[in-house]
């Protein structure tokens, strides 16, 4: 049958339960948890088998369910790098004038652009990205950001703690960037702080 052969099994893997299964877990992983709960990935999976695999109506399940709202999911994510860097950018408010310097700060924590190695793609749990190397990478690119010394970033306007952890700011961060003696240092602590690795 040729081509139409291959077309066959295409469609009888895209209607396979397991195929519902395997795409409603990565989508509750990456919206929810990194231990999706059982009974949203068995939700999703059966609004996949109802409409033919709409991803959008699929996400609506996710973003509309009492788990995507439970204070228990809520910062339970660890950004990528990629996240990251765009979410320090942004909190900074750092004009960018030229990304060379941000491409290679992902590079260096692990997330080249285009380059995954795997046809899986980059791996959206913690265990992934949260490592002392990782960690100490991220710190030292807050403090290059702050400080104004990564290339092709135009200085930003400042911004409170507060604005840029969106208020849950823990006692022991607050006291941890309370030390710091510049504006550009406590920035960099802020950036660097627990909760601004968590989306």
């Amino acid at each position: 049958g040729g081509e139409s052969d291959g077309e066959a099994v295409l469609d009888i893997l895209a209607t396979h339960p397991s195929t519902a299964r395997f795409v409603a877990t990565k989508l509750v992983r990456r919206f929810v948890s990194d231990t999706p709960p059982a009974a949203l990935v068995d939700l999703v999976a059966v609004r996949f088998r109802e409409t033919g695999g709409d991803i959008r109506e699929m996400v609506r399940t996710i973003l509309t369910s009492p788990e995507f709202f439970a204070p228990g999911a809520y910062r339970t994510k660890v950004k990528t790098p990629f996240e990251f860097i765009a979410s320090a950018v942004r909190a900074t408010g750092a004009d960018v004038q030229d990304a060379t310097a941000l491409v290679r700060a992902l590079q260096q924590l692990g997330m080249p652009l285009y380059s995954c190695q795997p046809p899986t793609g980059y791996k959206d749990t913690a265990d992934a990205w949260v490592n002392t190397g990782a960690l100490v990478g991220r710190m030292n690119f807050a403090l290059s950001l702050a400080g104004g010394r990564v290339r092709g970033l135009g200085a930003g306007a400042e911004a409170s703690i507060d604005a840029i952890l969106n208020g849950g700011v823990s006692d022991a961060t607050r006291a941890t960037i309370a030390k710091a003696t510049t504006a550009p240092q406590m920035a960099a602590l802020t950036l660097g702080s627990p909760e601004f690795q968590r989306r």
